[in-house]
């Protein structure tokens, strides 16, 4: 590797006698020059280091913190600026005090013959930044208090602008709960004004939803938190109860009293409508409105097992509409889906009892549960779902029997006991409509197990 002052022996020479420390890096961080100042301050001779990497000497060196900040200077990127009041020392150097040099480190790049080099140029400021410090030390206990003044007016602007500009409703209470302050969003929320609430306190909130022991769980966790957050019921001004996110803190002073509360209370009024819907719409038919399979399923569960804790006959309609294949294929799909509608709303209309329910169980197939329902009762009301298909009488012209639509009806009834579950009653509904269809469909059959198995 050739010295590079041999090919700009002026130019070294001038940078020899800068009252700044230099010296040149290549791209592999070895060093190509070596100024008299760096031999002086270092001790280190010019042909003792040129040739060497850089970090051999200085091992801090290959630290990340300048390598990635230096490496760009050889693709001509910008110059990287060290200082050793925010970085570490680039090259320590003792002064004869035992302290060390301040330094103000720049790397630039240099081309020669077509190749790009590092220059380093090192000035020591150690006099300099003592006559600042001096300086400073007379104006800074001033200057820290200009400062914090500054920066509790920005934070006070910034809060005073948030507090009023934000969508979410904010109330601020002292120690004992009595409001202090609102924002415009609180009494856009609420309904209260400022005037209404400030001096109240957010009992005139209350919806009456939740007991005491909701109140005392959220004390509990602001007084060991210092904080809640959750769902909570609240009554505007014109006493409609709504549901809103709330969070509580509580504000503490420099001994860790609490002099303060602040809430923030969003509106959910919307999600919760939203949630509602996409809930109900996961649950029901789409083209009938009923309840759809997977609902019929989970609810024929949870009723057989509240009839497990006080049996008593358990009855389940199956119901299919006769030769509906023909009706599509003569009538359309269109008005197959009338025919469909008007077949789910006379059944809808037939169970309305707390427990019933009726749901699409698949097809042209439809289901009721009934429970607490004895064989004769679950087959009166198919009898009156069968006869009031009947007087729909939607034109069913290639319908083999009848000439207007028409359904079989299956009534399976059990006694819940323990050795039984809710397959049971579905295997009996579904054996009773096959046999209705069997006999000559437009009836209704049943299969009561319930007097046998209780007795």
């Amino acid at each position: 590797m050739g010295n590079i002052s041999d090919s700009n022996e002026t130019g070294m020479a001038i940078v020899d006698n800068l009252p700044l420390g230099v010296l040149v890096l290549s791209s592999d961080f070895r060093v190509v020059y070596w100024n008299s100042l760096l031999e002086e301050w270092t001790s280190i001779q010019r042909h003792e280091i040129v040739g060497e990497p850089l970090a051999r000497r200085f091992p801090h060196l290959s630290d990340p913190l300048y390598l990635e900040r230096i490496a760009p200077v050889f693709d001509g990127g910008p110059s990287a600026v060290f200082s050793s009041q925010l970085h570490s020392f680039f090259i320590p150097v003792a002064l004869p005090n035992g302290e060390k040099q301040i330094q103000h480190t720049t790397v630039t790049p240099l081309v020669c013959r077509e190749v790009t080099y590092a220059m380093v140029s090192i000035q020591d400021v150690t006099d300099l930044t003592r006559l600042a410090r001096n300086s400073r030390e007379l104006h800074f206990k001033a200057l820290q208090e200009i400062e914090e003044r500054k920066r509790i007016e920005v934070q006070l602007r910034l809060s005073s602008s948030f507090f009023a500009s934000t969508s979410e409703g904010i109330f601020v209470t002292d120690a004992n709960g009595v409001i202090l302050s609102v924002n415009p969003a609180f009494e856009q929320i609420t309904g209260f004004s400022s005037v209404e609430a400030v001096g109240n306190t957010p009992r005139m909130l209350n919806s009456g939803k939740h007991d005491k022991a909701f109140y005392a769980d959220i004390w509990r966790s602001i007084f060991q938190d210092g904080l809640w957050k959750g769902e909570i019921w609240d009554k505007r001004k014109n006493g409609e109860i709504y549901p809103q996110i709330m969070t509580i803190s509580a504000i503490r002073d420099e001994n860790g009293f609490i002099r303060q509360f602040a809430a923030l209370l969003s509106d959910i009024t919307e999600r919760k409508m939203m949630e509602e819907e996409l809930r109900y719409l996961s649950m029901r038919d789409g083209l009938t409105s009923l309840f759809n399979r997977r609902t019929f399923d989970e609810e024929l569960e949870n009723e057989w097992r509240r009839a497990l804790r006080s049996p008593a006959p358990f009855s389940l309609i199956m119901i299919d509409i006769d030769f509906f294949k023909k009706f599509n294929d003569t009538y359309g799909h269109q008005n197959g889906d009338l025919c469909l509608r008007g077949v789910a709303n006379v059944i809808a209309s037939s169970a309305r009892r707390p427990g019933d329910l009726t749901a699409r169980y698949g097809g042209e197939e439809f289901a009721v549960i009934l429970p607490n329902t004895p064989a004769v009762d679950a087959v009166s009301i198919a009898e009156h779902i069968r006869r009031d298909v009947e007087g729909l009488a939607y034109p069913h012209e290639t319908s083999k029997a009848w000439g207007v639509v028409t359904v079989s009806v299956g009534v399976g009834t059990v006694f819940p006991e323990r050795g039984k579950s809710q397959e049971d009653v579905v295997r009996l509904a579904d054996t009773a409509l096959y046999t209705a269809k069997k006999e000559g469909k437009n009836r209704v059959a049943s299969h009561d197990e319930s007097v046998k198995e209780h007795h």
